[in-house]
């Protein structure tokens, strides 16, 4: 007979997890939730320091183990996934959370009736003439490839190579069978991947369609070893990409300290640390065990009100 006790649909108890950029932002809010509510969780990221004040201060159960890594770097991953399958032997979920904007373009003037909205970005100033074609072009084109190329192996490859690594752990943990529910990848994308106006940055919106679609094509390819896919696509929640600041101090571990109107976020206010904590432990718990190839928008309605193609 089935259980309708909330307390065992949403529990993550005994769940092992590695989150990628799990020391800041939204990866840390993941994390924690997880960690609070009884998981064993990997954090992983560039920055030892900051990961290791991060597992030291926000851990309750002493469950957040700091790995540095680099989700671009193979041998890096290897090295992760060596240790992970010599003290744990499995895994039962990944969460593909590192990520980068890119060069920023909010310089540029959003388009009518967008214009007069007061938006999340301050638009920076910028020496070209900005109200003219030819200033717009010669702002554009102080784009590096490189600069493209960073935003895209980060956002893409960070998300491809993390999960090819962590495969085969993954299906270890359905053959442990420690949890109700199937291994799972989660991919943090972002409404960026939907919205077709000009937030930050032109690198980074298409950088996230093209992470939701290749999660979905895990989904689709992976899920004959029962290994399912699905994605997380967030409006504006604190981090260091949003507010330069992602350590989840006591200024921004709920809200980012900026007023939003309506007409930019129909609840007016940004996502916090509950929002997204419902979020993943309703996917990484049995209640999500159903769920494959699916986005969970959790926006505030931004998506509702802006030109998209979701």
């Amino acid at each position: 007979m089935s259980s309708l006790d909330i307390s065992k649909l949403f529990s993550v108890q005994g769940l092992v997890a590695v989150v990628t950029g799990g020391g800041t932002g939204i990866g840390l809010m993941i994390a924690r939730a997880l960690e609070h509510n009884g998981a064993k969780v990997y954090i992983l990221g560039r920055r030892e320091a900051i990961l290791k004040t991060a597992a030291k201060q926000n851990a309750i159960h002493g469950n957040l183990i700091p790995v540095v890594a680099d989700v671009t770097d193979k041998e890096s991953l290897d090295a992760v996934v060596s240790r992970i399958k010599e003290e744990t032997g499995y895994i039962n979920l990944l969460v593909n959370n590192a990520g980068t904007i890119g060069r920023r373009h909010n310089a540029i003037t959003r388009p009518p009736p967008f214009s007069d909205v007061p938006g999340q970005f301050v638009h920076e100033k910028d020496e070209h003439d900005l109200t003219t074609v030819d200033g717009i072009r010669d702002f554009l084109w102080k784009d590096e490839v490189s600069d493209w190329d960073n935003t895209l192996r980060t956002n893409i490859s960070g998300v491809w190579f993390p999960s090819i690594a962590f495969l085969s752990l993954l299906n270890q943990g359905n053959e442990k069978r420690n949890v109700i529910q199937t291994s799972q990848i989660v991919t943090i994308g972002s409404i960026g991947a939907f919205i077709r106006i000009l937030g930050t940055s032109f690198t980074y919106n298409p950088s996230k369609a093209a992470a939701n679609h290749l999660a979905k094509m895990m989904a689709t390819n992976f899920v004959q070893w029962g290994i399912r896919s699905n994605v997380i696509a967030p409006g504006i929640y604190p981090s260091e990409m949003s507010v330069g600041r992602g350590n989840l101090d006591k200024m921004n571990r709920n809200h980012i300290p900026i007023a939003i109107p309506v007409e930019e976020i129909p609840m007016g206010h940004a996502g916090d640390e509950e929002d997204m904590a419902a979020a993943i432990l309703f996917l990484a718990s049995s209640g999500g065990k159903y769920m494959n190839g699916n986005v969970v928008v959790t926006d505030g309605g931004r998506l509702g009100i802006s030109p998209a193609v979701y």
